[in-house]
Protein backbone atom coordinates (compact mmCIF):
# COMPACT_ATOMS: atom_id res chain seq x y z
CA UNK A 1 0.00 0.00 0.00
CA UNK A 2 1.42 3.12 -0.97
CA UNK A 3 1.99 6.12 1.48
CA UNK A 4 -0.59 8.50 -0.28
CA UNK A 5 -3.27 5.26 0.16
CA UNK A 6 -2.46 5.05 4.15
CA UNK A 7 -2.83 8.79 4.41
CA UNK A 8 -6.15 8.88 2.97
CA UNK A 9 -7.33 5.89 5.24
CA UNK A 10 -5.74 8.05 8.40
CA UNK A 11 -7.76 11.15 7.01
CA UNK A 12 -10.88 9.31 6.85
CA UNK A 13 -10.48 7.19 9.84
CA UNK A 14 -9.98 11.34 11.15
CA UNK A 15 -13.32 12.44 9.76
CA UNK A 16 -15.32 9.04 10.88
CA UNK A 17 -13.76 9.93 14.36
CA UNK A 18 -15.07 13.92 14.66
CA UNK A 19 -18.10 13.29 12.92
CA UNK A 20 -19.00 10.41 15.46
CA UNK A 21 -17.84 12.41 18.43
CA UNK A 22 -19.69 15.24 17.10
CA UNK A 23 -22.49 13.35 17.27
CA UNK A 24 -21.95 12.19 20.70
CA UNK A 25 -21.54 15.15 21.93
CA UNK A 26 -24.86 16.83 20.82
CA UNK A 27 -26.43 13.70 21.87
CA UNK A 28 -26.19 14.03 25.35
CA UNK A 29 -27.73 17.80 25.09
CA UNK A 30 -31.43 15.99 23.30
CA UNK A 31 -33.56 15.45 26.13
CA UNK A 32 -36.81 16.17 24.61
CA UNK A 33 -38.59 14.96 21.02
CA UNK A 34 -37.89 18.94 20.22
CA UNK A 35 -34.71 19.13 21.00
CA UNK A 36 -34.26 15.76 18.96
CA UNK A 37 -35.91 17.00 15.55
CA UNK A 38 -36.12 20.97 16.18
CA UNK A 39 -32.69 21.57 18.06
CA UNK A 40 -34.77 22.90 21.09
CA UNK A 41 -36.60 24.33 18.35
CA UNK A 42 -34.05 27.80 19.29
CA UNK A 43 -32.53 27.98 15.70
CA UNK A 44 -32.04 31.51 14.61
CA UNK A 45 -31.52 32.47 10.84
CA UNK A 46 -27.97 31.98 9.78
CA UNK A 47 -28.43 28.23 11.61
CA UNK A 48 -31.32 27.21 9.67
CA UNK A 49 -30.32 28.44 6.22
CA UNK A 50 -27.40 26.38 6.80
CA UNK A 51 -29.18 23.56 7.85
CA UNK A 52 -31.81 23.86 4.60
CA UNK A 53 -28.38 24.29 2.62
CA UNK A 54 -26.33 21.11 3.99
CA UNK A 55 -29.85 19.08 3.33
CA UNK A 56 -30.24 20.59 -0.34
CA UNK A 57 -26.50 20.50 -1.12
CA UNK A 58 -25.91 16.57 -1.50
CA UNK A 59 -24.26 14.12 -3.66
CA UNK A 60 -27.20 14.59 -5.77
CA UNK A 61 -26.74 17.90 -6.22
CA UNK A 62 -22.58 17.68 -6.76
CA UNK A 63 -22.61 15.10 -9.01
CA UNK A 64 -25.58 15.48 -10.93
CA UNK A 65 -25.58 19.29 -12.15
CA UNK A 66 -22.20 18.64 -13.83
CA UNK A 67 -23.56 15.63 -15.43
CA UNK A 68 -26.43 17.58 -16.91
CA UNK A 69 -23.81 20.68 -17.80
CA UNK A 70 -21.93 18.30 -19.61
CA UNK A 71 -24.81 16.57 -21.23
CA UNK A 72 -26.75 18.68 -22.04
CA UNK A 73 -25.04 22.60 -22.52
CA UNK A 74 -26.38 25.56 -20.93
CA UNK A 75 -29.85 24.34 -20.53
CA UNK A 76 -28.46 21.49 -18.49
CA UNK A 77 -26.96 24.14 -15.85
CA UNK A 78 -30.62 26.37 -15.78
CA UNK A 79 -32.65 23.34 -15.50
CA UNK A 80 -31.15 21.84 -12.77
CA UNK A 81 -30.70 25.34 -10.80
CA UNK A 82 -34.58 26.04 -11.44
CA UNK A 83 -35.55 22.77 -9.16
CA UNK A 84 -33.98 25.88 -6.10
CA UNK A 85 -37.22 27.97 -6.87
CA UNK A 86 -39.36 25.58 -5.02
CA UNK A 87 -37.91 27.01 -1.87
CA UNK A 88 -40.14 29.97 -2.97
CA UNK A 89 -43.38 27.79 -3.98
CA UNK A 90 -42.60 25.64 -0.22
CA UNK A 91 -42.68 29.42 2.01
CA UNK A 92 -46.14 30.26 2.03
CA UNK A 93 -46.79 26.54 2.43
CA UNK A 94 -44.37 26.13 5.57
CA UNK A 95 -46.00 29.67 7.42
CA UNK A 96 -49.35 28.13 6.72
CA UNK A 97 -48.22 24.30 8.46
CA UNK A 98 -46.71 27.01 11.22
CA UNK A 99 -50.01 28.57 12.15
CA UNK A 100 -52.04 24.95 11.38
CA UNK A 101 -49.68 23.30 13.74
CA UNK A 102 -47.67 25.60 15.92
CA UNK A 103 -46.52 22.59 18.15
CA UNK A 104 -45.54 20.21 15.42
CA UNK A 105 -42.75 18.42 14.89
CA UNK A 106 -42.79 16.28 11.38
CA UNK A 107 -44.78 16.90 7.74
CA UNK A 108 -45.89 12.85 8.25
CA UNK A 109 -47.07 14.49 11.91
CA UNK A 110 -49.04 17.42 9.69
CA UNK A 111 -50.11 14.36 7.23
CA UNK A 112 -51.69 12.50 9.90
CA UNK A 113 -53.43 15.37 11.36
CA UNK A 114 -54.82 16.78 8.30
CA UNK A 115 -55.32 14.11 6.23
CA UNK A 116 -55.92 10.48 8.61
CA UNK A 117 -54.38 7.77 8.89
CA UNK A 118 -54.63 6.41 5.79
CA UNK A 119 -53.46 8.89 3.96
CA UNK A 120 -50.26 8.88 6.28
CA UNK A 121 -49.82 5.05 6.17
CA UNK A 122 -49.41 6.23 2.18
CA UNK A 123 -47.25 9.14 3.05
CA UNK A 124 -45.14 7.10 4.93
CA UNK A 125 -44.09 4.06 3.14
CA UNK A 126 -43.16 6.58 0.42
CA UNK A 127 -41.38 8.50 3.12
CA UNK A 128 -39.14 5.35 3.50
CA UNK A 129 -38.74 4.04 0.03
CA UNK A 130 -37.37 7.40 -1.14
CA UNK A 131 -35.19 7.85 1.92
CA UNK A 132 -34.10 4.54 1.66
CA UNK A 133 -32.83 5.70 -2.41
CA UNK A 134 -31.89 9.11 -0.96
CA UNK A 135 -29.28 6.58 1.35
CA UNK A 136 -28.28 4.68 -1.77
CA UNK A 137 -27.50 7.73 -4.06
CA UNK A 138 -25.68 9.62 -0.96
CA UNK A 139 -23.44 6.56 -0.40
CA UNK A 140 -22.55 6.02 -4.13
CA UNK A 141 -22.20 9.78 -4.22
CA UNK A 142 -19.01 9.46 -1.20
CA UNK A 143 -18.16 6.41 -2.83
CA UNK A 144 -17.24 8.14 -5.81
CA UNK A 145 -15.85 11.02 -4.08
CA UNK A 146 -13.74 9.20 -1.91
CA UNK A 147 -12.15 7.50 -4.72
CA UNK A 148 -11.32 10.14 -7.36
CA UNK A 149 -9.77 12.53 -4.33
CA UNK A 150 -8.10 9.79 -2.04
CA UNK A 151 -7.75 6.96 -4.70
CA UNK A 152 -10.21 4.55 -2.12
CA UNK A 153 -11.96 1.69 -3.60
CA UNK A 154 -15.43 2.66 -4.65
CA UNK A 155 -16.90 -0.18 -2.66
CA UNK A 156 -14.78 0.44 0.84
CA UNK A 157 -15.90 4.10 0.57
CA UNK A 158 -19.45 3.89 -0.18
CA UNK A 159 -20.43 1.12 2.79
CA UNK A 160 -17.67 2.90 5.41
CA UNK A 161 -19.64 6.16 4.92
CA UNK A 162 -23.00 4.38 4.95
CA UNK A 163 -21.87 2.77 8.32
CA UNK A 164 -20.26 5.82 9.70
CA UNK A 165 -23.93 8.01 8.90
CA UNK A 166 -26.35 5.10 9.91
Amino acid sequence: MTGNLWMAYGVLGFFIILWMGNGYYWSTKVKTEDDFALAGRNVGFAMGTGTVIATWITANTILTAPEQAFTKGVYGIIGYSLVGISVVFFAPLAQRIKDVMPKGVTSGEFFRLRYGKTTWSIYFVLSVAYLFAFLVTQSMGAGLVLAAVFGLPYNFGMVTITLVCV
